[in-house]
Parts: structure tokens; C-alpha cells; sequence
């Protein structure tokens, strides 16, 4: 991916050769002379990436993970956020202007690192953060606060102390050495062994583990950041595959991917893509969307509902001329309903809704479908209503942001007018991809 131009984070790899060498080995020391070719290796990466391993003013995180010749997914150990602690953490905090974010990636990192690299009991941390939970009246992990978040770090690391006895461990490169050979061991897991057995994966396929350090990315920094899987062939099969690109796909993909702001972003670089001859990422989504779709469930729940209440309703009217896509969306979602099973539509059904009932509106800012005017006029019968729009958000809101602390805050009180919604001031726009490295102005 480097070579083709991809911006992937610096980082290195350290070979099976070493695993091997350390399995083998009777007291379990890494190699002669390996942590010092990684210190070589981390500072090749502190260049690349302008930071500094366990500096506390601009830290250097990294993941250390597994990677076999071939792939086993799950099968073995990951660490994240490495190289954290109580001075690190403040760098952190500091670059990234963000608190809740700095202690959230803090507890993470202790927890993993603490049952994956050191052996404490996952139990022994899921109380304590029940216990945070329950304090502060929250059910998902998204309604703490950044108070909230300390305090459960706090208690893991003492977790750790009483467990162990020796405090959590402070200096980077001693937390990278026992990661790595946390990795290595997870070669000879029951998990991997028997994944091993049971797929016929011999020594001659595949023998030890690799070590990839790399820098850290964040999916979890804001609505603008994900995290995610790319295929370059089918990952059932393995296979390259051939289709035929039509109107109808390029319509659904289009319509489909206009739902968020997330997926819309790619939709100029793929088209424009396609414009100059290269289909490939434009057929990718195309199968992607099609995957994730096709068969469910939903589709005959969807079908039931919009030709019982709008099929009849629809037409191709010259309104259409002017939008991207025409009739042609109408045509594609009312297609299945002259054989399509369909129940009849109440005699009332196009009065608007009166009601006294606590109501609380979502919509999207960019929402293509039920756009902010519709939450307008529904708003302009609920006398106990309240409508709020989330900028530059798409179709599905409710789980964007603090919107799900909200949402509880809401259910609890049913007072929607009283809810506090400045913590949605940090949603920003999503900028479209110029290139597949992102947004390059």
C-alpha cells in the first residue's frame, strides 16, 4: 500500500524468525540485539511521523499486532494505544484538544494491556467500569465524561498494582517489550491452536507470528474518523470478479451512499474515478452496497410499507427533471410493488399529527431523504415538541455524537425541551475525498 502511494502509517515488522527463536528459547528472552534494532526502527518512525516515543509534550503511540502467512483472524493479540501513561497522557490531551478522548484511549490501553500483555482478569476491570457507569447514571460508554473516564483509569491501574503486585508499567519501550512478546506468545494460544487444527494450517503454511508495530490511528477522535476493513479481492473466496456496471447500479449507489455524509464523501472520487475509465472503486461499492442489502429482512418490511403508502401516490412528474438522479430512484423502489403484497392505507392517513405527547425531532442537516423541513411542519403539531438538527449529519442521527446520551437524558425525563444540546456543538462537516488518501485541498 506504501509503494502505490497510500497514506499508511509509518511502522515495521518484526519477522517470524524472531517468534520462532523466542518460542524455542527455555527462559523466553527475546533475541540477542532485537529490542535494540527496534529502538532503530522506532526512531525511523519517530521521523516519519514527527513524534517521540514516550515524549510527553508530542508522544508517539503505536499498535502492536499479529500477522501470520495466513490470515487468523481473532486468533491472537492486539495492543493499542502504546506507549501511554501519566505523562504521555497529558501530551495527548494537549495535541488533541480533546479531554474525553485523552482518558478514553487511556482506560482502553490500560485494560488491554493489562489482560492481554500482563494476564489480569477482564473481570476484575469490568466491575470497577460498571461501577463508574451505574455512578454516573449512564448505560452506554458514550454518556461518560471525561471525569468519568479517570476515574476508571485510575482504578485499572490500581487494579493492576493489587493484582500483581508491581505498579502498571510507566517506560514506553518496557511496555513495547512485553507487548511484542505478549504477540509471540499468542501463537502457541488455545485460540490459534485450534483455529489452526481445525482450518489444517501446518508448519509448512504458516509457522510463527510476525510483529507489526505501527503508528496509531484513531477512529474514535469525532464523526469525521473511522475505522474499517479493505478488500482487494472477494473475502469469502479469494477471487477477483468481473460484473457489468449499469445505470440502475450507478442510481442505487448514488442514492444509497447520499444516506450519510460518511459514505457520500467518497462518491466524487469514485464517479470521477469511473469518468476517466477506472471502474474498480466504483464496482467495489457497488458490491459492498449490494452485500449489505440484499436479502435482509427489511427489504420486504420496506417494500410492504411504501407500496401500501406511496405507490399509488407517486409519479414521474417534471419536478423530478431537475434532481441528480430523476425518477429514476421512484422507479427503482416502487418496481416490486405490482406483485408485491400490500396492506390498505387508513383514511386519514396524510392528516398531519396533533398531539400533547413530549416529542423529540431528529434530523440531519444534509439528509436527502426526510430533510430538516419535514421535522418542520410534523413539529408544527406537537405542542410538546422540540425539533433538532445536527449539522452536517445525514439520514440515521441517532447515534452520532452524544446524541445517545441525549436520547436517554429524554426517555428518563421526557422533557425534551429542557435537554441541554450544546454538547452537539462539535459536529462538524464531512470533507469529500480528493484522492484515497482523503481530503487534500
Amino acid at each position: 500500500m506504501t509503494q502505490i502511494g497510500l497514506n499508511v502509517p509509518p511502522g515495521f515488522v518484526i519477522t517470524t524468525d524472531a517468534c520462532l527463536e523466542y518460542l524455542n528459547s527455555s527462559d523466553k528472552k527475546l533475541p540477542e540485539r532485537l529490542m535494540e534494532e527496534v529502538r532503530r526502527h522506532i526512531r525511523q518512525v519517530e521521523k516519519a511521523s514527527g513524534k517521540r516515543f514516550g515524549d510527553a509534550n508530542n508522544p508517539l503511540l503505536v499498535s502492536v499486532r499479529s500477522g501470520s502467512a495466513l490470515s487468523m483472524p481473532g486468533m491472537m493479540d492486539t495492543i493499542l494505544n502504546l506507549g501511554l501513561n501519566r505523562e504521555t497522557l497529558k501530551g495527548l490531551i494537549r495535541r488533541s484538544g480533546n479531554k474525553r478522548f485523552g482518558y478514553d484511549a487511556y482506560r482502553r490501553f490500560i485494560q488491554l494491556f493489562g489482560k492481554v500483555a500482563l494476564g489480569v482478569p477482564d473481570e476484575k476491570f469490568d466491575e470497577h467500569f460498571e461501577e463508574v457507569k451505574q455512578r454516573a447514571g449512564v448505560k452506554a460508554d458514550i454518556g461518560l465524561s471525561a471525569e468519568d473516564l479517570l476515574d476508571i483509569s485510575e482504578r485499572f491501574l490500581q487494579v493492576v498494582h493489587e493484582t500483581l503486585g508491581m505498579p502498571f508499567p510507566e517506560d514506553a519501550y518496557e511496555q513495547l517489550e512485553i507487548a511484542i512478546k505478549a504477540v509471540f506468545n499468542s501463537w502457541m494460544g488455545k485460540r490459534a491452536i485450534d483455529y489452526r487444527r481445525e482450518f489444517r494450517i501446518t508448519p509448512e503454511m504458516a509457522n510463527g507470528t510476525a510483529v507489526n508495530v505501527v503508528t496509531m490511528v484513531f477512529g474514535n477522535m469525532g464523526n469525521d474518523c473511522a475505522t474499517g476493513v479493505g478488500f482487494t479481492r472477494d473475502p469469502g473466496t479469494g477471487e477477483s470478479k468481473r460484473d457489468t456496471l449499469t445505470a440502475d447500479t450507478v442510481t442505487g449507489l448514488a442514492f444509497m451512499f447520499s444516506y450519510a455524509p460518511q459514505s457520500a464523501a467518497l462518491l466524487p472520487l469514485v464517479i470521477d474515478e469511473a469518468d476517466h475509465g477506472r471502474y474498480g472503486p466504483l464496482m467495489s461499492l457497488a458490491q459492498l452496497m449490494t452485500q449489505s442489502v440484499g436479502g435482509q429482512m427489511s427489504r420486504g418490511m420496506q417494500w410492504s410499507v411504501v407500496c401500501a403508502e406511496d405507490a399509488d401516490r407517486s409519479s414521474d412528474d417534471a419536478s423530478a427533471a431537475d434532481t441528480v438522479l430523476g425518477a429514476q430512484v421512484a422507479r427503482m423502489f416502487f418496481a416490486a410493488c405490482p406483485a408485491w403484497p400490500t396492506g390498505k392505507r387508513p383514511a386519514d392517513f396524510t392528516v398531519p399529527l396533533k398531539s400533547t405527547v413530549p416529542a423529540l425531532l431528529l434530523s440531519g442537516e444534509l439528509d436527502p431523504v426526510t430533510p430538516p423541513r419535514y421535522g418542520e411542519r410534523v413539529l408544527a403539531g406537537l405542542g410538546n415538541g422540540r425539533h433538532q438538527v445536527l449539522r452536517g449529519q445525514g439520514h440515521n442521527v441517532s447515534g452520532i455524537g452524544c446524541m445517545p446520551k441525549l436520547l436517554g437524558q429524554f426517555f428518563e425525563t421526557a422533557d425534551a425541551k429542557a435537554l441541554d444540546m450544546r454538547c452537539l456543538d462539535t459536529l462538524t462537516y464531512v470533507p469529500p475525498f480528493t484522492s484515497f488518501n482523503g481530503w487534500e485541498p
